[in-house]
């Protein structure tokens, strides 16, 4: 368990850090990547609200599937649920 806490605090220093010297658009991917390792996840996406039609947008997302994850990526990019359908209005 101290080893993922580790692993866990190191993946935040490094994603605040590339946040902080750059735009979201150009490092979601590598932040979504270190803190999805430091998770264990096989799949991460970032979503932001699009203030006009009040839908969930696809900002970045990483796969450490390799080709395999890229069919589910383009499914997921392909989805645009609005903020009050399931996950999302739950959130």
């Amino acid at each position: 368990m101290d080893d993922r806490l580790t692993q866990w605090t190191q993946a935040t220093r490094t994603a605040i850090e590339l946040l902080r010297a750059s735009q979201l658009e150009d490092v979601a991917e590598a932040v979504l990547e270190q803190l999805a390792q430091a998770a264990r996840c096989e799949w991460a996406a970032y979503w932001a609200v699009d203030s006009q039609s009040r839908a969930l947008r696809p900002v970045a997302s990483w796969s450490g599937l390799g080709p395999e994850g890229q069919p589910f990526d383009r499914q997921a990019r392909s989805r645009i649920p609005s903020t009050n359908q399931g996950n999302a209005a739950k959130v």
